[in-house]
């Protein structure tokens, strides 16, 4: 999608292929994302980190793989096994809201520093982290998580942008 100067993008997943979704101009789209559609089981990966302050697949029946930026955010996953990654260190921050439709989904995030206020994760079962540093999180917020999963300095590969290696799990983070 190379539509550049658009603050909001929608769209609608209308077959049951896989797919894969580039926005060529995604640090033009800062309001929101909205994806729709997409056909159960299959994987919709958008790529590029999507920086708008609203993020809503709340109607995506695929299971979405997308990696988001830095802004506070309002997140909505959609209906399948849905993975959600912050692109950069101390990206996730309390004032950072997840919400999901179903599917069993996993939030991965890396520190370097504590994180500040206490972000709201509803629906989400798996959050992953890794921490190059002493760091807490106040979870207090995230009462549907039931797998916390910390990673070592490891699971970080350093070299920013790099490919992801992980398609379905929480490592390597390319942070």
């Amino acid at each position: 999608l190379g539509a550049s100067g658009v603050e909001s993008v929608t769209v609608n997943d209308k077959d049951s292929e896989t797919n894969r979704l580039t926005l060529n101009n995604v640090s033009s789209h800062k309001t929101a994302l909205n994806l729709t559609g997409g056909t159960a089981s299959t994987d919709y990966t958008v790529l590029g980190t999507v920086i708008a302050k609203s993020v809503d697949a709340s109607t995506q029946a695929s299971n979405l793989r997308i990696d988001v930026g830095t802004a506070d955010q309002t997140i909505k996953l959609g209906t399948g096994n849905d993975i959600l990654t912050f692109a950069t260190v101390n990206g996730f921050n309390g004032s950072d809201t997840i919400t999901d439709a179903g599917g069993t989904d996993t939030v991965r995030a890396s520190f370097n520093a504590s994180v500040t206020g206490a972000p709201s994760l509803t629906g989400i079962e798996k959050f992953h982290i890794v921490t190059t540093a002493d760091a807490t999180i106040d979870m207090s917020k995230a009462t549907t998580v039931t797998e916390l999963a910390i990673l070592s300095d490891k699971a970080v590969n350093g070299t920013g942008g790099a490919t992801d290696l992980s398609p379905v799990t929480a490592e390597p983070f390319y942070i």
